[in-house]
């Protein structure tokens, strides 16, 4: 059985040691049955490895709300609903000299010091395929999980 996202890499396994002992003792796994299985039958400790990445990433999914992604060029937050997707988002022009990774640009911006080649936008849409397969998308993308603060800053400032 392949994973429904990917298989964790062993970095990210061995972060998360502690959560992955007590999955294996959940099925039973003994740290010595474990060692055992590594050596005789390591196609199914792919297969436990997989099945964790999966909870993993299931566990982390169904709590994310909002996803956010920042370039120098563009800043980009999704409000995650139950059936679909709402962005907003801020860009500036490729000749303009502003750096949106930079906080003192964001900073002028939303106190309207900078107007000049800034742009705001919005869209909604329904999920390509599910919503947590759209999320994990995301997140191999680079989006990373959000508290919505911005995503109502630009929806506030869309709006006037």
């Amino acid at each position: 059985m392949a994973a429904k996202y990917r298989r964790l890499t062993t970095h990210e396994l061995e972060q998360l040691e502690t959560h992955f002992i007590k999955f294996l003792a959940f099925y039973g796994i003994s740290a010595d049955f474990w060692e055992t299985l590594k050596k005789d039958k390591p196609e199914e400790v792919l297969e436990m490895i997989d099945l964790f990445s999966d909870f993993v990433y299931d566990s982390t999914i169904k709590n994310i709300t909002h996803l956010k992604v920042t370039t120098p060029k563009d800043i980009r937050e999704i409000y995650c609903e139950t059936d679909g997707m709402k962005i907003y988002g801020l860009e500036v022009a490729d000749d303009c000299a502003i750096n949106l990774t930079n906080p003192t640009y964001l900073e002028k911006i939303f106190n309207g010091e900078l107007t000049e080649g800034v742009s705001i936008y919005s869209a909604e849409g329904a999920y390509k395929t599910a919503r947590d397969r759209d999320i994990f998308e995301f997140l191999e993308i680079g989006f990373r999980a959000s508290d919505g603060k911005l995503f109502e800053l630009l929806k506030s400032l869309k709006s006037i």
